[in-house]
């Protein structure tokens, strides 16, 4: 039908358009020979008659081009306005920013955690100085700040794969919507977009000039990227999807037309019997074609169109509560670290927060006792500058390691009300067994000579040592040398005796334990 109109329309503005007023052009040369009275009143008849045919056919053509102007006007209203694509490009925004925002909570947890391991080494180290033995306060919050650590970091480790599932889902959404903005923006002519209009009637920005954020930049109108740098944002993705248009586009003016929001089979955007869903799901084009599109936000349409926008909203809600979860103690914690005074804060430590019935009530710890832990904790590392608390913390550590095992080798006790038991080396049980169950037995051998089972050379060796350390802690000189009797020559041979005023004696000296420790630190 469309063709065929065209066709008659091209008919009337082609040189063929003479030939349908050629009779009037007779009639007037007619009339301007003076011809006689009869004759000219035939052709004035004729002149009247062909008037009429004339007016029907031009108001003919004019109501075909009025169609084809309505027509082609209907065309011209598919754009948007581009407060309607700002508001869009602002949810994409959000969507954007779960990346970086993701990676600075993790981060600063992860400095939590640090910190306050930190923290622990340092309490370690005070409470068990003298003058700190009976301080149970500052005992009870080491093992919370231990137990905070241990929170955190395992918290930080189960928040990275949701972080990572999070910006995952965002960024598929924002993709789709900054994609066809930006082809939306730049589709025109001229700069001038045939497709986003400042306003209801219809008029294109310019292209170099408009800026999305969220979705665009530059005067090349390139998608954006997430921030590279980390930072804490505010983000509100149902909000923000609530604040995208639900109807009409509003557009009511003629302008160039939009061919991608066009519906049909010979133009625009998808099917020829179904509308498309634009915009990540935002804006869908209508079922009859040439017919303008429809925003699909609003909060009536957060659980339909928009489920998925929905879902990445509550990972981001999730993700935010779970990564706060212990903001509170952590930084009532951290603030003992602080060097500002009277900066500590009062501490509530309830009932099981370090492990199961341990405290078995709440404890509260008062602003002063924790601005005098905090004053403690300035003191002991104001002169450890630079490098030199660290090495502090790793020769404490060491020092632990060795003390928890030496103490009690040699009978020191750490704390005098605690008890310090210490399981000897048993020596190996060899007399009487059989010579079968003597191969098998660790430490012994059979002695083909003796025909018995007897310890061997490194069992019996290990035996005497133990014997003698053993001896040496319970105070007692150990005389191995006695054996010897007056026998110089033997008595100087054996490298563990010496001879003296005419005896051999033991070359070893006595230490009793509490000189060994005092060596030992």
């Amino acid at each position: 039908l469309i063709s065929y109109k065209m066709r008659l329309v091209r008919s009337f503005l082609t040189p063929n358009f003479k030939l349908h007023f050629k009779p009037l052009l007779t009639i007037t040369k007619d009339l301007q020979r003076k011809k006689p009275a009869s004759a000219q009143r035939t052709s004035i008849y004729k002149f009247q008659a062909m008037r009429k045919q004339q007016r029907r056919q031009t108001l003919a053509l004019t109501l075909l081009l009025t169609a084809m102007a309505a027509r082609r006007s209907s065309g011209t209203q598919m754009g948007v306005q581009q407060s309607q694509l700002q508001a869009t490009c602002a949810l994409a925004g959000d969507l954007k920013d779960t990346a970086p925002n993701a990676a600075f909570q993790l981060n600063k947890r992860a400095d939590d955690a640090e910190e306050l391991q930190q923290l622990k080494e340092d309490l370690t180290l005070l409470a068990q100085k003298p003058e700190n033995a009976d301080d149970t306060e500052l005992k009870l919050v080491a093992e919370l700040v231990r137990k905070q650590v241990r929170r955190t970091s395992a918290m930080v480790k189960e928040q990275v794969t949701a972080a990572i599932q999070l910006v995952g889902a965002a960024a598929t959404l924002a993709g789709r919507i900054d994609d066809l903005v930006r082809l939306m923006l730049i589709q025109g002519q001229s700069g001038t977009s045939t497709c986003v209009s400042s306003g209801a009637g219809f008029k294109g920005v310019n292209s170099g000039t408009t800026n999305l954020p969220g979705c665009t930049a530059t005067s090349t109108n390139m998608a954006t990227l997430p921030d590279e740098k980390l930072k804490e944002q505010t983000i509100d993705i149902k909000r923000k999807f609530e604040a995208v248009p639900s109807g009409g586009t509003g557009i009511t003016g003629s302008g160039a037309s939009c061919l991608i929001l066009h519906h049909g089979a010979s133009s625009g955007l998808g099917q020829a019997d179904a509308g498309a869903m634009l915009l990540g799901g935002l804006l869908q084009q209508s079922s009859a074609v040439g017919t303008a599109a429809t925003w699909k936000g609003g909060s009536t349409n957060l659980q339909t169109t928009g489920a998925d926008y929905s879902t990445v909203d509550t990972k981001q809600r999730q993700f935010m509560a779970a990564i706060r979860q212990y903001d509170d103690i952590n930084k009532k914690l951290l603030k003992l670290i602080e060097t500002e005074e009277t900066s500590a804060e009062e501490i509530v430590i309830e009932a099981g927060a370090i492990y199961d019935k341990h405290p078995k009530e709440k404890k509260t710890m008062s602003k002063p006792k924790a601005e005098a832990i905090r004053k403690m904790i300035e003191n002991y590392r104001k002169p450890l500058q630079g490098d030199k608390l660290g090495k502090e913390r790793d020769a404490f550590f060491l020092k632990q390691l060795y003390i928890n095992i030496t103490a009690c080798e040699m009978g020191a006790k750490p704390n005098p009300k605690e008890n310090c038991e210490v399981t000897k080396p048993q020596t190996a049980k060899c007399d009487g067994k059989e010579q079968g169950d003597c191969e098998k037995a660790t430490g012994c051998e059979w002695n083909k000579t003796e025909g018995k089972c007897k310890l061997t050379k490194t069992a019996q060796k290990e035996a005497e040592r133990a014997n003698q350390e053993s001896e040496a802690k319970d105070g007692k000189t150990v005389e191995k040398c006695a054996k010897h009797g007056s026998d110089k020559i033997a008595c100087e041979k054996d490298s563990n005796c010496k001879w003296e005023n005419n005896a051999c004696k033991d070359s070893s000296f006595l230490i009793r334990s509490w000189l060994l420790w005092l060596l030992h630190l």
